[in-house]
C-alpha cells in the first residue's frame, strides 16, 4: 500500500490524458501504470508511438508494487474540485486494487480491475547521452505547427523539422522558419501530437534521438527529460524536403517587411 499526493497526481494526469486517445483495439493502452518501489514512484501511460511518465519526488508507504488501471475510470472516480489529501494505493487481490482519496469533503474507497504488469507495453530504451535545450525549442515548435499540413496522407509535411539551430513547419503553400538554440548536428522531424502541439512543455529540458542504422540514418525516436516528465515519440519515417529550395534570395524580392520577436508574439 502506498499513498501520492491528490494535488500531484492530478498534475501528473493532464499529461499523461495527452497520450492516452479514446477507445483502442488493446485495452490496456486505455490504462496507466503506477509504480511504487521505496520512497519513490511513478505514472505512465503509452499509445505505442508515444510513452510519457511522471516521477513523484516522494511518497508514503513501503515496498514494491506495480498497478495498471483505467485512466477514465479512475479520473470519474477523483472527479472534483478538491485536490487536498492523498490517494491511497492497495491491492486488496492480484487482479483488484482498492483506491481511497478525499471526494466532496468525505473520505471514500473504490476497487479496481487491475491488468497484469506482465501485458504491459515494453518500452524502447532511452539513448545514454541527452543534450540540454532552452524552453525556446517547444515554444517554437507550439508557433510553427499551424503552417504544417493537415493532410494525414502526407505524413512528413504533417510535421516539424528541427535542422540548423531552425524549427520549420510547411503545407506547401505556407513556409515559417523560426531561429532556435539547438544542440550542434541536432536533427529530427516531429509529429503532430498534442505534446508537441499545445507546447505542454515551458520548462529547460533535455532531449536525445534514436538514429537509425544504414547509409542515410535518420532520427528515430524523440526522447525529452524536462523536471519530472520523460516523454518520448516515434519520428515518421522519410526525409524532410528541402525547404531552402523554396526561399527566394533577400536581394531579389521586391517587397519585404521584417518584424520583430516581440512583434510576432
Amino acid at each position: 500500500m502506498f499513498s501520492i499526493g491528490k494535488e500531484v497526481f492530478m498534475k501528473a494526469l493532464t499529461g499523461i490524458g495527452k497520450v492516452i486517445a479514446g477507445k483502442h483495439t488493446l485495452p490496456i493502452l486505455s490504462c496507466i501504470r503506477i509504480r511504487s518501489a521505496g520512497s519513490e514512484s511513478s505514472v505512465s501511460a503509452t499509445n505505442l508511438d508515444e510513452h510519457i511518465t511522471y516521477g513523484f519526488g516522494s511518497v508514503q508507504g513501503s515496498g514494491t508494487e506495480d498497478i495498471i488501471i483505467e485512466l477514465t475510470a479512475l479520473k470519474k472516480f477523483l472527479k472534483g474540485d478538491d485536490k487536498t489529501g492523498d490517494i491511497c494505493f492497495e491491492r486488496v487481490q492480484p487482479d483488484m486494487v482498492k483506491v481511497a482519496a478525499e471526494i466532496a469533503g468525505q473520505r471514500k474507497e473504490w476497487l479496481f480491475k487491475a491488468e497484469d504488469p506482465e501485458n504491459w507495453i515494453v518500452w524502447p530504451e532511452p539513448p545514454e547521452e541527452f543534450q540540454p535545450v532552452k524552453s525556446d525549442l517547444f515554444e517554437a515548435l507550439h508557433k510553427v505547427f499551424p503552417s504544417a499540413s493537415k493532410d494525414e496522407s502526407r505524413k512528413i509535411l504533417m510535421s516539424a523539422f528541427i535542422h540548423d539551430k531552425s524549427v520549420i513547419a510547411t503545407n506547401g503553400s505556407e513556409l515559417v522558419v523560426l531561429p532556435c538554440e539547438l544542440p550542434k548536428k541536432f536533427e529530427a522531424t516531429i509529429p503532430p501530437t498534442k505534446i508537441m502541439i499545445e507546447g505542454f512543455f515551458k520548462e529547460d529540458a533535455q532531449i536525445a534521438v534514436k538514429m537509425s542504422t544504414g547509409k542515410n540514418p535518420v532520427a528515430e525516436r524523440l526522447h525529452v527529460k524536462c523536471g519530472p516528465w520523460h516523454y518520448s515519440m516515434r519520428c515518421p519515417c522519410g526525409n524532410y524536403p528541402n525547404y531552402l529550395q523554396v526561399i527566394p534570395p533577400t536581394e531579389k524580392l521586391t517587397h519585404s517587411i521584417a518584424f520583430s520577436m516581440a512583434g510576432l508574439d
